[in-house]
């Protein structure tokens, strides 16, 4: 099942059972997914030196709906920054679920 469909379900679902926070919810949702595509492409990129004086990039090649290729370019504070926005968003997702029960903590050893 395509991405994009798995986040339908659950937003629908989500806006079913919280309808109050739902569109916190889809905000985030749709955060998480562009921050996805960075995620893939830094991940399962070639690599190969940028155009750009100081850069690289990461090229991915798409087979799922469409054929074609991303590139990005990052220098080494724009991937840091990419990473740190993953992090970020990843938690506030997190905290965000807990709060609402869906997240349940793990107690430290």
């Amino acid at each position: 099942m395509d991405t994009r469909v798995k986040l339908s379900i659950l937003k629908a679902v989500f806006r079913a059972r919280h309808s109050a926070d739902a569109d916190q919810f889809d905000k985030l949702a749709e955060k998480l997914n562009k921050l996805r595509e960075v995620r893939n492409v830094v991940a399962h990129g070639y690599w190969t030196a940028g155009d750009r004086p100081g850069t690289i990039q990461a090229t991915s090649w798409i087979s799922s709906n469409k054929r074609g290729m991303k590139t990005h370019a990052f220098t080494a504070r724009e991937l840091h920054s990419a990473a740190d926005r993953i992090r970020d968003t990843t938690w506030e997702f997190a905290d965000f679920l807990q709060v609402r029960g869906y997240w349940k903590t793990t107690p430290s050893p």
